[in-house]
């Protein structure tokens, strides 16, 4: 919060620091190897610091509302608004509280509360709203609410402040995965949301609701989002179009210096609560393929399941997708990178391994990574004609003039790009 420093109604001045993350540790420096940056930055080496997410400065009251959180309930057949509330004013505020959930344009539940808030105090509170005959979230059918939160002082509105969520559920029961009290399978897809054509992982949102159709095309009802953290509106489209999605938060072989754990502390609580109402959101971890922890690792990835329990108790935690430690969390992972004939044995093995050490859901947290042959020749149209800069980046060979090179016909061209294809949708 800005404060003091801050002139209302008027010019503010907003200053952001820029990182060259791809540059050697200086003095000064914020390391990249310190920070949450995930897989692409450090692995790829491709550099998207900079400004490419959404910047605000926010003008609000006194008597704010500071978190907002829809948890369903779907039992009880309401939802429970979580709100936190400061009064950053110099005099105590007595404060009218007015919830209601929206269907479109229909009210359909009510609440009210009142609060007193001394000088200087936030405070949390919860409001229910009954949602009788509510229609739950599902891939099928995505609906979802609107619920809003007046704060009224005497009468007169000070701030209105609107989530949208859906109603449902998400428990790990046995070795069973269930979404709304029903056993679930997820066929999932990665995303490291890196795209050479932007760089920064801000994609367009046509070009992310496009993806998500084809992919529910194809048989897929789940993205995981490996080590990043998607954009607000990635989310809204998932939630809308009905596509379920896990989420790797970014910490990658890190330093694991002071520095590191500081930032990890104080950043993955708001990164679960930045993502908290979205109904697709079913599963969560902390940590990609750490083989050991330190006891300086282990306390901060008992640190941030429990949060996210406490913080967003709609979804599923693990603390490391991995083959190795996992100490935490309502489900096992694993990465059972394997050829396609031998994924079978590899598989029964996992599960055989997990299960001893508890009955949970196993998730293959990454799997099938499996090269097909593109057509490059509509690759190179869509690029004006030219090759993508990335292929020259990344010393990236085109198949197809390799094939040619060798004497292959264009029908045995196609035919190698058919069957690659059919080979990566076996894997599927």
């Amino acid at each position: 919060a800005a404060g003091a420093e801050a002139r209302y109604g008027g010019d503010n001045e907003l200053l952001i620091r820029v990182e060259n993350q791809a540059a050697a540790p200086r003095e000064g420096a914020i390391y990249i190897k310190e920070t949450l940056a995930g897989f692409l930055c450090d692995t790829i080496g491709v550099n998207y610091c900079g400004l490419w997410g959404d910047v605000a400065l926010r003008a609000y009251g006194e008597a704010t509302v500071e978190e907002l959180f829809a948890l369903p309930d779907l039992p009880g057949e309401r939802v429970l608004l979580r709100a936190r509330l400061r009064n950053d004013g110099p005099t105590r505020r007595e404060l009218a509280l007015n919830a209601r959930v929206r269907e479109g344009d229909a009210v359909r539940g009510t609440s009210a509360a009142a609060l007193s808030l001394e000088p200087g105090e936030a405070r949390e509170l919860e409001l229910p709203l009954a949602l009788p005959g509510y229609r739950p979230w599902t891939p099928a059918e995505p609906q979802l609410y609107l619920a809003e939160l007046d704060i009224l002082d005497g009468g007169a509105l000070l701030e209105r402040q609107r989530v949208r969520f859906g109603m449902r559920s998400v428990a790990a029961v046995g070795n069973r995965l269930l979404v709304n009290g029903r056993p679930t399978f997820l066929c999932g897809f990665i995303n490291w949301m890196m795209d050479y054509r932007t760089l920064a992982p801000k994609p367009n949102p046509e070009r992310v609701r496009r993806e998500i159709r084809d992919l529910r095309a194809e048989g897929f009802n789940a993205v995981k989002f490996c080590l990043v953290t998607p954009p607000e509106e990635v989310l809204d489209a998932f939630d809308e179009l009905g596509m379920y999605a896990y989420i790797e938060y970014p910490v990658w072989n890190p330093e694991l210096t002071p520095a590191f754990y500081r930032r990890a502390y104080a950043q993955l609580p708001e990164l679960i609560r930045k993502d908290r109402n979205h109904p697709c959101v079913v599963m969560s971890d902390f940590n990609c393929e750490m083989h050991a922890y330190s006891p300086e690792m282990e306390a901060l990835m008992r640190f941030a399941v429990t949060e996210g329990r406490r913080i967003a108790p709609n979804r599923l935690y693990l603390d490391n997708s991995s083959c190795g430690v996992e100490r935490f969390g309502d489900f096992w992972a694993t990465h059972p990178y394997e050829q396609l004939n031998q994924f079978a044995r590899a598989a029964r093995a996992w599960e055989e391994m997990r299960l001893q050490q508890g009955v949970k859901p196993l998730v293959f947290g990454e799997y099938a990574d499996t090269d097909a042959l593109r057509d490059t020749e509509r690759v190179r149209r869509e690029n004006g004609g030219q090759d993508p800069w990335w292929w020259a980046r990344f010393g990236t060979p085109d198949p197809v003039r390799e094939l040619k090179k060798q004497g292959f016909s264009a029908g045995e061209i196609r035919r190698l790009t058919d069957q690659s294809a059919l080979n990566a949708a076996q894997c599927k």
